[in-house]
């Protein structure tokens, strides 16, 4: 008795011993601990920034939000009873139907920070100064993109297989075979959608981590000027703004939950290959390529300028926009123009609203025109 006893306190004390040298070694040749001090506690940062700053750390939380959410619906989804195990998550899983609603609405918060965060870096002429940083970003709002359209599909209701057909259409058939597994949509399609689902999000992560290196490689820039030399640690300053912030939002969803406020009623049916819908309208944050497809006749042609939308996005990374000229007016209006396409998304596809959809694609061309071509780049501004 006395000799398992010490067995086993033997091996308790070479466990302990052994983690205790597998924490010293990721200590002192990893530095994690003084990596996320140097970044999060005592960075400098301007005192002069506002709270448009502490938009990227939103963006963040609910990323993170949406990773953890998600994770725990894989647990209970079933790609094979798609639409019949969402419904088993919403009816029998315990608090399934919050964890659902979440992960459905989160999306949203997403995407509207993301756009803010974008108009934020050109209104300040932080994208010129900061360059690769805004590349990453495209990349990353890229990926946010493919993912959200991705899980909108893996939801299974009628507007979802009609989105993801509408979608796969635009392609080759060769393409579309390779991607679905079959001519049109099929469960190996889902499969298929459902592991790059999952996985992306990992990988957007590890983007996330490339755009802070970036960001801090340079330093934190403010509404004054790209440098400042009045600066103040990170931790005391900025942090504490952002809990306030994701605080007060979170309480604010609470208080006025609506969980299909900006969702189509349609996508709860469960889908019909036979009927199509009377009018297919994605979610809000697709609605402005969805016009694209309206306006345009040629599907490849409505393809490849959606592909070139986000060329616009990285086109303007070398731009610096003078205050003192009309380019900060032409921001403005370029931003109205976006609100508009996306009501021109969801409406009817009827000659006048593609009239007024091809009009505004007009000026938006003619606008990003004036910012990119005159305006002074980066280049020219080092030298």
């Amino acid at each position: 008795m006395g000799t398992n006893i010490n067995l086993a306190s033997c091996k308790v004390v070479s466990y302990l011993l052994t983690f205790g040298r597998l924490y010293k070694f990721f200590l002192m040749n990893l530095n994690f601990i003084q990596t996320i001090k140097a970044h999060f506690v005592i960075y400098p940062i301007p005192v002069s920034i506002n709270y448009f700053w502490n938009i990227g750390f939103i963006v963040f939380i609910c990323i993170l939000i949406q990773i953890l959410t998600g994770v725990i619906l894989t647990l209970f989804y079933s790609v094979d009873n798609n639409y019949h195990s969402i419904i088993y998550i919403l009816r029998e899983v315990y608090y399934g139907y919050i964890i659902k609603y979440i992960h459905n609405n989160t999306p949203t918060l997403i995407f509207l920070f993301m756009l803010l965060h974008l108009s934020r870096s050109l209104y300040y002429n932080i994208n010129s100064f900061n360059i690769l940083t805004w590349y990453n970003g495209i990349i990353l709002f890229s990926l946010v993109s493919v993912i959200s359209y991705l899980g909108y599909v893996l939801a299974w209701g009628q507007i979802s297989y009609w989105g993801a057909t509408v979608i796969l259409n635009l392609l080759h058939p060769l393409l579309v075979y390779l991607i679905s597994g079959n001519y049109y949509i099929t469960v190996i399609c889902l499969r298929r959608f459902f592991i790059f689902h999952f996985i992306l999000p990992f990988i957007l992560l590890v983007f996330f981590i490339v755009h802070v290196y970036y960001l801090h490689d340079l330093g934190s820039s403010s509404p004054v000027s790209s440098s400042s030399p009045l600066l103040t640690n990170m931790m005391l300053f900025v942090i504490v703004k952002d809990i306030h912030i994701v605080i007060n939002l979170f309480s604010f969803i609470f208080l006025t939950w609506d969980s299909f406020l900006l969702s189509h009623p349609d996508n709860l049916i469960y889908p019909d290959p036979l009927k199509t819908p009377i009018h297919i309208i994605p979610e809000w944050y697709f609605l402005s390529y969805y016009s694209l497809l309206k306006i345009i006749p040629s599907k490849n042609i409505g393809f490849m300028t959606m592909v070139l939308v986000l060329l616009i996005f990285i086109a303007l990374g070398d731009v610096y926009i003078t205050p003192l000229t009309i380019y900060k007016p032409l921001l403005f209006f370029v931003f109205y123009l976006y609100i508009y396409l996306l009501w021109i998304g969801a409406q009817y596809p009827v000659p006048t609203y593609i009239y007024y959809g091809r009009v505004a694609y007009i000026l938006l061309g003619i606008s990003v025109l004036i910012l990119t071509t005159p305006a002074q780049k980066v280049s020219q501004l080092r030298a």
